[in-house]
């Protein structure tokens, strides 16, 4: 009889493990969407913290990688000149035990003065180096070599994304330290598309106190971009 009870034992107590852990995360997610509206609050934007919450545009790549996509905790004004949308953004890839779950705060922007060709930009590591090697070519330029070693960008208009990036923009970046020594990116992944861009660090959800600097440095960025010109 005993030996019949402890798969029993076992099961539920793996039940409530699990419970536990969601109940863990489901109080952290309140906690967070509770700041975030409070920072929301604070500097005078709209927040949206209902299922159906979206921004104004969806297109880009980053939100359409994987499966199980949800966003969350959005807010939503205008700051530094710009209109901006914040949110969390969750995703899946792969299945069962080789899955893995991506988290991260993404900032989308409205540009105001120009229209972008639709690009990515992200820091080059040794899978992006292989690639090149077998044949998944991305933009360089000759003229700064600096930028071409330490970034990856791509997109389908090259003539028009060789427009956009100028030796102004591409000496920008040149001067940016990409890692620090502990690794830290500091160099957010960029896209574009048309009107919007959209900025942020791979698997990494920003602390709610810290979004007003985030918005800053990323309209620093905006502006060298948000040219009178449309492409």
């Amino acid at each position: 009889m005993v030996k019949i009870l402890e798969p029993i034992f076992i099961f539920a107590g793996i039940i409530a493990f699990m419970a536990i852990i969601v109940l863990i995360a489901h109080i952290a997610a309140k906690k967070r969407t509770k700041k975030m509206k409070a920072i929301a609050m604070r500097i005078g934007f709209a927040f949206d913290e209902t299922k159906k919450a979206r921004p104004p545009y969806s297109g880009f790549a980053a939100m359409n990688r994987g499966h199980y996509r949800k966003i969350s905790n959005l807010m939503s004004g205008k700051r530094f000149g710009y209109r901006w949308f914040i949110f969390d953004y969750r995703y899946t890839q792969g299945s069962g035990r080789n899955s893995t779950t991506y988290s991260q705060t993404m900032f989308m922007t409205q540009l105001e003065n120009t229209t972008l060709p639709e690009f990515e930009l992200s820091i080059e590591h040794f899978l992006h180096k292989l690639g090149n090697i077998l044949g998944f070519k991305d933009i360089n330029f000759e003229t700064h070599p600096e930028f071409s070693k330490k970034f990856r960008l791509k997109g389908k208009d090259e003539p028009g994304i060789r427009k956009v990036f100028t030796p102004q923009i591409l000496q920008f970046f040149e001067t940016q330290n990409a890692i620090t020594k502990f690794g830290v990116r500091q160099i957010p992944f960029i896209e574009a598309h048309g009107k919007y861009m959209l900025f942020y660090t791979l698997n990494k959800r920003l602390k709610p106190e810290n979004i007003l600097m985030k918005i800053e440095k990323y309209t620093e960025l905006t502006k060298l971009f948000d040219k009178e010109k449309s492409f």
